[in-house]
C-alpha cells in the first residue's frame, strides 16, 4: 500500500483544479487530459526505450512541463517501488520450478494506480499480462472479497491465474455461503447475471462484502443504443449498491478493445467504470467526437500496446475460379458468399493444415461442418470452440486432438492457445481490425511456446487478364485500414478511412463483381438485379416491388386471417419477403396510434419480472424491448432475429407449464385462433396470466372472443376498451 503522504502527492498531481484557476484559461477535463496524454505517451516511450523518455523530462520548461514531469516521475516511483506482497508466486507455464517471475512494469503501475483512484480501465493490448495485474492489484489494495466476472470460458483460466500467483487463495465459481477467509475470489460468468436470479445473485454478493469487482473484457457489458440489456442493468445495480454500502469500493474494467462498432459503446463502458455519466460526450460519428472519448478513455484509464518477442507472418494465398462467378451472383447476403468460397478455399489450405492450427471462421451455419468434415478426412482429429460448442479447447491443448476450429468466441478472453497454436488459418475473416487483433492475440502473448505464429489468409479470386474482382480482399482491405474511429478514440490516431459495415462492403462489392462481369463481357451480359438482404423496413423499392406483388397492408391482413396458420407459416418459410413487407406497413400504421397495444400490456407486467413470458406474434419485438429485466419468449412465423423462435402458434416447441405469462397483442390471425388459445393453454403453468389484445372494429362485440377464451379453459376477467383496442386479461384454472 502507498502512504497517506504519497496519496496525497499522487492525488494533487491528477487534480485538474490545480490547473483551471490559472490564466492560461483551461477547464479542468482539459487541462486534465492535456496533462494524462502527455504522461500516457512518456509511459508508452518509456517501456519501448527508458532513455528516450527520461532525456525528453530533462532541463527546465515552464508550468504544464513541470506538471507533466512531476506526474510522470509520481507514477513512475510509485509502480517500480510498490512492494510486492510476499505471497506472490507466479510462474509462467513450463517453468513451474523457477522463481517466481515478477510482474512487469503495467501489472505494477495498475496496482498502484487503484490503491490511489479506487476505478480504473486499463485499456492494453492483447496479451499484455491484463489478468496478473488485476489479481496483482486485489493484494496490494488489502482487498478482502474480489469478484471477477468473465466470459464462461475464461472462468478456468482465471482460476488457475489466481492459485498461480497467491496459492493461498480461496477460489469459488459460484455464490453460496461465504468461506471465512480474508483472500477470497469469486468468478463468475456475465452469463449469470442475465438468468432468472439475477436479483437475488446481486443481493448474495451485495451481502458477502465484494469490495474489489474485475470486469474482464468488459465490452461484454456493452450498450449499442439506448435499449440497456439485463445483463448491463444487473451489474450497474450491483456496482452501484455496493459503493453504496461500502465507498471503498475498488473496480477495474478490463478490455483491449472498448469500442468496436461505435462510440456509444465506449461511452457506456466507460461510464460503468468510472461510475459516473458522461452525459455531455457526443457519441455520433465524427473525428472529433472520437478524440474526446479518446481523451475519456486516458483520463480514467491507462494502455499499454505491448512490444512483442514474437515474430508474426502473413501469408496471402490466391486461387483463380472465375467459373465460380454465376455462383457469387446468385448468392444471397454476406454468408452465402462466404459458403460459396469455401471449398476452393479449403483446397487452398490443404498443404498448410496441420497439428497446433487454429482454423477460424467468422461464420458459422454452413461453415464449420464442411471445415470440420475435410479436415477430418485428411486424417486429423478436430476440435471446436464456437458459440454452441466449446468442447474441443482443452483436447487441442492437451493434444487429444489435432486442429481447432473456432468462431468469434475465440477472440475474447481465452488464454491457453500460445502453448499449443503457431498457426492460424483465418478461413473467413472478421470484419474489424479490432476483431483480428483480437484473434492473432490468442496466440501472440504472455507465455508462449513458440519464436514465432503464421497467419495464413486464403483468397479466391476471380481474374481476366489482370483485372481482379475478389471478396476476400474487400474483406482484408478493411481490416488493413486499422486507423478508423475505434482506433481514434482508443490512441488517438486520425482515422484515414471510416470503418465500413458488412451491409455497405457485400454492396459494393456486388456493383464491383458486376462491373467486372461487364468488362469481361464486353458489356454484351445484361447486369444481374441484387437480391437485397431483408430487413425492418424494407428498402423503397423493394417494399414498392413487393407491394405490387403479395398487395397492400389491408390485403395481407385478409390473407393471412382468412388461412390456416400452418399454411401461412410455410409460405413465409419459403419466402419471408411478405413477412417483412407486413411488418413494415405495419410499423408505418403504428406511427398514427396513440397506444401500442404490447406497450400498454408492459406496463402491467413491469412489476412482475418473476414471470416468463410468451409473446405470440412477436412481430419485431416491441414487448421483449418494453421489458428488458423480464425473460421473454419471443414466436412468431419469422424470426427477427436469433432471439426469436420461428414456429406456428398452434403448434410451438415449448414445453408444457413452461410459461408464466401468454400474450397475443394484435396477433389472433388465422382461421384457426382458437387453435392459438388452446396451445397458450399448453404451454402455461397453472393460474398462469393470459393477455390478449385485439382491434376494437374486428369485435364490437366481443362475446363470441370471450367465450372461446373460456371455452379454451380460462378465467376471464373484465374485459377493457381503451381506444381503437379491445383489452381481454384471463388465468388458467384447469
Amino acid at each position: 500500500m502507498v502512504s497517506c503522504q504519497e496519496t496525497n502527492t499522487y492525488g494533487s498531481i491528477l487534480t485538474g483544479a490545480a490547473v483551471a484557476g490559472l490564466h492560461y484559461g483551461l477547464d479542468d477535463e482539459t487541462a486534465q487530459y492535456l496533462v494524462d496524454n502527455r504522461v500516457a505517451a512518456l509511459w508508452e516511450a518509456y517501456t519501448a526505450t527508458e532513455e528516450v523518455a527520461l532525456d525528453a523530462l530533462g532541463g527546465e520548461g515552464g508550468y504544464y512541463f513541470n506538471l507533466i514531469r512531476d506526474q510522470f516521475y509520481a507514477e513512475l516511483d510509485g509502480a517500480k517501488s510498490l512492494p510486492l506482497p510476499a505471497e506472490w508466486s507466479f510462474r509462467p507455464p513450463g517453468r513451474e520450478h523457477d522463481a517466481p517471475t515478477p510482474p512487469n512494469l503495467m501489472q505494477r503501475r495498475t496496482a498502484h494506480a487503484l490503491s490511489v483512484r479506487k476505478r480504473l480501465g486499463n485499456w492494453s493490448g492483447v496479451g499484455s499480462g491484463k489478468t496478473l495485474a488485476g489479481i496483482l492489484a486485489s493484494r496490494v489494495t488489502a482487498r478482502r472479497h474480489t469478484l471477477v466476472i468473465c466470459n464462461k470460458a475464461a472462468v478456468p483460466g482465471w482460476s488457475r491465474e489466481i492459485r498461480s500467483a497467491f496459492p493461498d487463495s480461496v477460489m469459488r465459481t459460484s455464490v453460496g455461503e461465504q468461506p471465512q477467509d480474508e483472500r477470497l475470489y469469486t468468478v463468475l460468468n456475465y452469463e449469470k447475471f442475465q438468468q432468472r436470479n439475477r436479483r437475488e445473485l446481486v443481493e448474495n454478493l451485495i451481502a458477502q462484502g465484494v469490495d474489489f469487482v474485475i470486469l474482464d473484457e468488459v465490452q461484454f457489458v456493452k450498450q449499442r443504443d439506448n435499449s440497456v440489456s439485463v445483463r448491463r442493468q444487473s451489474i450497474h445495480t450491483l456496482l452501484s449498491e455496493l459503493e453504496q454500502c461500502n465507498p471503498d469500493l475498488h473496480v477495474l474494467g478490463m478490455s483491449a478493445t472498448p469500442v468496436i462498432n461505435t462510440l456509444q459503446e465506449a461511452r457506456k463502458l466507460v461510464e460503468l467504470v468510472a461510475g459516473r455519466t458522461f452525459a455531455d460526450l457526443d457519441t455520433k460519428a465524427t473525428v472529433n467526437n472520437a478524440l474526446a472519448m479518446h481523451r475519456t478513455l486516458m483520463i480514467h484509464g491507462l494502455r499499454y500496446r505491448p512490444r512483442y518477442e514474437i515474430e508474426i507472418t502473413t501469408d496471402t494465398l490466391t486461387v483463380v475460379r472465375n467459373e465460380l462467378v454465376d455462383d457469387l451472383r446468385a448468392g444471397e447476403g454476406v454468408l452465402q458468399l462466404e459458403q460459396t468460397l469455401l471449398p476452393p478455399k479449403l483446397e487452398l489450405v490443404r498443404p498448410d493444415i496441420r497439428p497446433g492450427t487454429l482454423i477460424y471462421t467468422h461464420y458459422v451455419d454452413g461453415m464449420v461442418y464442411p471445415v470440420r468434415s475435410f479436415v477430418e478426412r485428411m486424417g486429423y482429429r478436430v476440435g471446436l470452440y464456437t458459440g454452441g460448442d466449446k468442447t474441443g479447447l482443452e483436447d487441442f491443448l492437451t493434444g487429444r486432438v489435432d486442429v481447432l476450429i473456432g468462431s468469434k468466441p475465440v477472440g475474447t478472453g481465452l488464454d491457453g492457445l500460445q502453448t499449443r497454436c503457431d498457426q492460424i488459418i483465418m478461413l473467413s475473416l472478421p470484419w474489424t481490425s479490432a476483431e483480428y487483433e483480437q484473434i492473432v492475440g490468442r496466440v501472440r502473448r504472455q507465455g508462449s511456446a513458440f519464436g514465432s505464429v503464421r497467419i495464413v489468409v486464403p483468397q479466391v479470386n476471380l481474374d481476366h487478364d489482370g483485372d481482379v474482382w475478389s471478396w476476400d480482399g474487400r474483406r482484408m482491405d478493411t481490416i488493413r485500414f486499422k486507423r478508423t474511429l475505434s482506433d481514434c478514440a482508443l490512441d488517438g490516431s486520425i482515422p484515414e478511412v471510416a470503418r465500413i459495415s458488412p451491409k455497405e462492403l457485400e454492396e459494393r462489392g456486388r456493383v464491383a463483381l458486376e462491373k467486372w462481369i461487364e468488362r469481361v463481357r464486353g458489356g454484351e451480359a445484361a447486369v444481374g438485379v441484387e437480391r437485397p438482404r431483408l430487413r425492418i423496413p424494407l428498402p423503397p423499392a423493394l417494399k414498392e416491388r413487393l407491394q405490387v406483388k403479395v398487395g397492400d397492408f389491408t390485403t395481407l391482413n385478409n390473407r393471412w386471417s382468412t388461412a390456416n396458420s400452418g399454411t401461412v407459416h410455410s409460405r413465409l418459410q419459403d419466402d419471408p419477403a411478405e413477412w417483412y413487407l407486413y411488418h413494415t406497413l405495419y410499423r408505418e400504421a403504428r406511427e398514427g396510434w396513440s397506444e401500442v397495444p404490447a406497450v400498454r400490456i408492459a406496463e402491467d407486467l413491469q412489476a412482475r419480472a418473476d414471470l416468463r413470458v410468451g409473446d405470440f406474434g412477436a412481430g419485431e419485438c416491441l414487448l421483449r424491448d418494453a421489458l428488458p429485466d423480464h425473460d421473454v419468449v419471443s414466436l412468431d412465423h419469422v424470426a427477427l432475429d436469433d432471439g426469436v423462435i420461428a414456429c406456428d402458434m398452434a403448434s410451438t416447441p415449448l414445453q408444457d407449464g413452461e410459461l408464466g405469462t401468454v400474450v397475443f397483442s394484435l396477433s389472433l390471425m388465422g382461421r384457426n385462433w382458437r387453435d392459438y388459445l388452446a396451445e397458450a393453454h399448453r404451454v402455461l403453468q397453472p393460474f398462469g396470466f393470459l393477455f390478449i389484445a385485439e382491434p376494437t372494429r374486428k369485435w364490437e362485440d366481443t362475446t363470441g372472443l370471450e367465450e372461446a377464451v373460456h371455452k379454451a379453459g380460462f378465467e376471464l376477467l373484465p374485459t377493457t376498451r381503451r381506444g381503437n383496442f379491445v383489452y381481454l386479461r384471463g388465468i388458467k384454472y384447469s
